[in-house]
């Protein structure tokens, strides 16, 4: 009952450990409060990780368990992986990724099966592993004992039976000396075959050799032996056997635990993933590349227990074991037809050159059995044999012709050119070719390897900035996205049952069954998506809220103010056409001008300068919208000549105003508005002054692909007195843009009738913005200009200002913001524009 207790508290911790985690990973700062014990804190990272994946086009973390039976999964498996899968895309990586993950499932649930019958402390992947490399040092020191040790030993006769002249019976002394004899006769044109009756052994064999073995009477079976003395050999030889043991009983283990371990594995995979019936499934688990080879090995070791010769084949299982023998061998095997039909055209070009030779030189060759051209077959082989290994080719091997001095010279020449230079060369170059492709493709995956994130395809430096660490990668891709998670992630999906799946683990299930990776991170990560991680608390929410409202008023009042300026645009047309007609009135009959009943009374001077009491009345825009008679106070601009400006009545150029008053300066004192913000409408009136502003261009901005959409503009919005003015064209962007049209990208900002009153309300504001279908993007800066700096810049001249940063922002939000705008300011009247 205690181990039942303690087990199910386990599975407690664990699932409350994952829902710890992910409050933490939802509120970061709960990672200094909480305080795990050490035994919990050892599960966090091995038992108890973590996934990004894209649910609902949105980047989510995901914290589960990993289950227990992930941790059977050999290393052997995962390095496998690592190096044989498809790395030519992102998607063919996570494509193989999913599919090596059902085959390791199947691994994982048939060591299982083993670990349940108690087999899997012995039949395991990593024992093979093992076991395998055993074997190989096994052969190792086999080969190792019969280079040094082994030898050949013929008979000799004992120096006590030889006469003075050192021979016995006219024999020589040993067989050596009786085979240099024979090969000194055989070059001097003598060529003696005896039967061998003696040795038993199936070749040729000279006149003194025969002589040597008919006087030894020797007729046991010449092999190698151990040299050194009888208790050396015997050591040595004793040795060999043990190892040669080994080295069998070693495969024959290892054979046994491929078809334990790794056969059943690739049964279910055949009946599984790819849906083949008992016998296909057996037949394709026998005929496995592996299979046949670790059975190929134990023969060739059972093989070595009775000839040591066949010991050196062993070796060649260092193909199998490392990937650069594997390539040597590949460079071979890849380019196969290419090679055949090489060599076949070799075959071709040396049995016309044989042709030639066997009817024009044969005479010509060395005579003896085994440079001979008597028939076309020997010439053909010795063609090929020696004409291929000769440097000079098969001139070499033939006699000086001095009656064809002139045609033995162009065969040989021509036999040198094409065999040797330029076939045989094609062969190597075809190989040398294909070993530097293999090379260069397994350097391109090391470094996919180790200087990549496997799950998302972002480069090493990426994460090393972002994490501002040279471990940001490592840390990356062990707590991020490491791969193998991923595969315990989909592992914990399948064990569990699918009426238990959650909404994301539902779709996790489904994306794999589809082989469809678009739930796998590509291209993202969490980490990289801000530079700082902030917690959403209350006030951040309101703050936000406030700021999409304030959003929306403003964009209504720009709505509004849009209509009210093309509304007062009428109104002001139409004043000016009633302005002329009651000037033409009073003009025509002669008499004073009509009046209402709150105008001022005009002089003269203000007829002849064609003035009525229309001449400066205009509406005003502040900062709530269109100003009403109880509304914004208006500006004077300048009292009417003759008047004196009552200090208590309502302004003469304003619609109305309930408590201001005119200084003598002509400025507006406002009890309790001083503070108010006060403008008038853009259009301006009759001769009234005003700043015309041309927004020119730009230089040096952020580059438009830093913006990450496919449709990068940009726009420049004008404000006079912190009230909109108007936006320039919407161009496409680029780091030096320009804005061409001057009429639709220049504004006329109306000025004060004082000095004081410029000075102290005029201020021009020039941001640039980056744009999108969508709206307004990125803020890239903005200018402000006061009084005194649009009266240096008044001249009309184009002037590059640096673009600055909001002040009280986020400086996230302005992380875009460089370089320089082009701006021209000039100031006029509507009377000079016209001219």
């Amino acid at each position: 009952e205690e181990e039942e207790e303690e087990e199910g508290m386990g599975e407690v911790q664990t699932e409350a450990l994952v829902l710890m985690q992910m409050l933490c990973d939802y509120k970061p700062s709960l990672k200094e409060v909480v305080v795990y014990p050490p035994e919990i804190e050892a599960i966090i990272g091995k038992d108890v990780v973590s996934v990004e994946v894209i649910w609902n086009s949105v980047l989510q973390r995901r914290f589960f368990p990993i289950p227990e039976m992930c941790h059977d999964l050999a290393d052997a498996s995962k390095n496998k992986f690592v190096e044989e899968v498809n790395r030519d895309t992102q998607e063919t990586k996570l494509t193989g990724l999913m599919q090596e993950a059902k085959v390791l499932y199947i691994e994982i649930k048939h060591q299982q099966i083993l670990k349940e019958n108690g087999l899997a402390s012995v039949f395991s992947r990593s024992n093979q592993e093992r076991a395998t490399w055993i074997s190989f040092l096994f052969a190792l020191l086999i080969n190792l004992l019969l280079v040094s040790f082994y030898q050949w030993k013929e008979p000799e006769i004992s120096p006590d039976l030889l006469d003075p002249d050192g021979m016995y019976n006219g024999a020589f002394p040993n067989v050596y000396l009786a085979i240099q004899a024979d090969a000194a006769e055989y070059e001097d044109g003598v060529q003696v075959d005896f039967a061998c009756t003696a040795r038993p052994c199936g070749d040729k064999m000279g006149r003194y050799e025969k002589e040597f073995y008919d006087a030894t009477n020797t007729t046991e079976q010449l092999e190698p032996k151990l040299g050194g003395s009888d208790s050396e050999e015997a050591l040595v030889k004793g040795l060999t056997l043990a190892l040669n043991v080994c080295q069998c009983t070693t495969a024959i283990f290892v054979f046994v635990l491929f078809l334990v371990v790794r056969c059943p594995v690739r049964y279910e995979v055949g009946i599984q993933q790819y849906e083949m019936t008992d016998v296909k499934a057996l037949f394709y688990t026998a005929t496995d590349s592996m299979t046949l080879y670790y059975l190929g090995y134990v023969i060739v070791a059972i093989m070595c227990l009775s000839n040591n010769m066949y010991c050196c084949i062993l070796l060649l299982d260092i193909i199998v074991k490392d990937s650069t023998t594997k390539d040597v061998l590949n460079a071979v095997i890849y380019p196969i037809k290419q090679l055949s039909m090489t060599l076949v055209l070799l075959v071709i070009t040396v049995n016309i050159f044989q042709t030639v030779l066997f009817y024009n030189f044969h005479t010509e060759f060395d005579v003896g059995d085994l440079m001979s051209c008597g028939t076309m077959a020997d010439c053909f082989v010795m063609t090929l044999n020696y004409g291929l290994r000769s440097s000079g080719g098969i001139g070499d091997m033939m006699t000086k012709s001095y009656s064809r001095q002139g045609s033995r010279w162009v065969v040989d020449l021509l036999y040198f050119l094409l065999v040797l230079i330029v076939l045989l060369n094609v062969v190597f170059g075809i190989i040398i070719d294909t070993f530097s492709d293999l090379r260069l493709q397994k350097m391109e995956r090391l470094s996919d390897t180790f200087n990549k994130c496997f799950i998302c395809g972002h480069e090493k430096t990426t994460f090393d900035r972002a994490y501002d660490s040279p471990k940001g990668f490592e840390m990356h891709i062990k707590q991020d996205h490491n791969m193998w998670n991923y595969v315990f992630f989909m592992i914990f999906v399948w064990e569990q049952d699918r009426d238990d799946d959650d909404g994301l683990e539902l779709f996790v299930r489904l994306q794999v069954e589809n082989m469809d990776v678009s739930w796998f991170p590509m291209n993202r990560a969490m980490c990289l998506v801000t530079e700082t991680v902030e917690e959403d608390t209350v006030a951040d929410k309101i703050e936000a809220l406030n700021g999409d409202f304030e959003k929306m008023i403003a964009g209504q009042n720009a709505v509004m103010m849009k209509s009210n300026d093309k509304h007062f645009g009428y109104i002001e047309r139409n004043v000016k056409v009633i302005e002329k007609k009651l000037y033409d009135v009073k003009t025509s009959m002669g008499s004073g001008p009509v009046l209402s009943a709150d105008a001022q009374p005009e002089t003269s001077e203000g007829l002849n300068g064609k003035k009525n009491l229309f001449n400066s009345n205009f509406s005003f825009i502040g900062n709530r919208g269109v100003a009403t008679p109880q509304g914004d106070t208006s500006i004077s601009r300048k009292p009417l000549d003759g008047v004196v400006p009552d200090k208590t009545a309502r302004f003469a150029d304003g619609v109305g105003g309930e408590s201001g008053s005119l200084t003598d300066d002509g400025s507006v004192d406002s009890a309790g508005r001083n503070e108010k913000r006060i403008t008038m409408l853009l259009s301006p009136p009759p001769g009234s002054r005003y700043a015309k502003v041309a927004v020119l261009g730009a230089s040096d901005l952020a580059p438009p692909h830093l913006f990450g959409t496919s449709d990068p503009f940009i726009v420049a919005q004008v404000f006079w007195n912190d009230e909109k003015v108007g936006e320039t064209d919407t161009i496409w962007m680029s780091q030096n843009p320009k804005w061409e049209n001057n009429r639709t990208n220049s504004f006329q900002c109306p000025l004060w009738a004082t000095e004081s009153q410029n000075a102290k309300l005029a201020k021009l504001k020039v941001c640039l913005y980056h744009a999108h279908r969508r709206g307004l993007g990125h803020f890239l800066g903005q200018i402000e200009l006061t009084w005194s700096d649009l009266q240096v810049a008044k001249n009309g001249k184009a002037k590059f200002y640096r673009l600055q940063k909001r002040t009280a922002v986020n400086k996230a939000s302005q992380r875009m913001v460089q370089g320089e705008i082009r701006v021209a300011v000039a100031f006029s009247t509507e009377k000079e524009e016209k001219k």
